[in-house]
């Protein structure tokens, strides 16, 4: 992200209305729900917007985020978003569906280590709004290990604090093949981020 900074990716940037806008999601009840707004500009992601929405259901997230004057696109959800609701015998996805959704599942991880760093390559193709993704560009800038105190040394898994929602949802976006964002083959098979090839 110092990078980021650096080379004048953290800026201004204005919502190009002929373009879909695409999510990407980390999903929450008492925790946070996460998202970024993104837009693709070639091979440059253009982060737009970031929020975050506590103690709401899906109806509800849906409803904020139509509330909000974008063309939407298909969005990018982890993997658990495949698990059955006790209430309905739903599965989230068919909850997102039956509201409007294209729902694009993330690669589970295999790899939690690989995946950051597939994140950290993957910032390089980013801008983001320095105002309206203030909290989600504090996040990525605040992810870190965790500490283990018994053993004085850094843990290989993340610490899982306020930070950790928004970038999991930026690792999410970083790990799937954002060619599965056109509309026309939203529904085919993911290829996992170790397929992917970022330039």
């Amino acid at each position: 992200m110092q990078k980021a900074d650096a080379d004048l990716r953290i800026t201004s940037l204005v919502h190009d209305a002929s373009k879909q806008v695409h999510c990407a999601f980390d999903l929450g009840y008492n925790d946070a729900t996460a998202i970024w707004f993104f837009q693709m500009d070639g091979e440059v992601v253009r982060c737009i917007n970031y929020t975050e929405i506590t103690n709401h259901g899906l109806p509800d997230i849906v409803k904020q985020l139509k509330e909000l004057p974008y063309n939407y696109g298909p969005m990018i959800f982890p993997h658990d978003v495949e698990v059955h609701g006790m209430n309905t015998g739903k599965t989230r996805r068919e909850t997102l569906e039956g509201l409007g959704i294209e729902v694009v599942v993330a690669p589970k991880s295999k790899d939690l280590a690989g995946d950051i760093d597939v994140t950290r390559t993957f910032i390089d193709r980013c801008m983001f709004d320095r105002k309206a993704c203030k909290d989600g560009v504090e996040a990525l800038r605040q992810y870190r290990s965790d500490w283990q105190e018994k053993n004085n040394v850094l843990a290989l898994r993340p610490l899982h604090d306020w930070s950790s929602h928004g970038s999991d949802a930026f690792r999410y976006l970083s790990t799937t093949d954002l060619s599965m964002l056109d509309s026309s083959s939203w529904n085919q098979p993911l290829q996992y981020a170790d397929e992917l090839n970022y330039g």
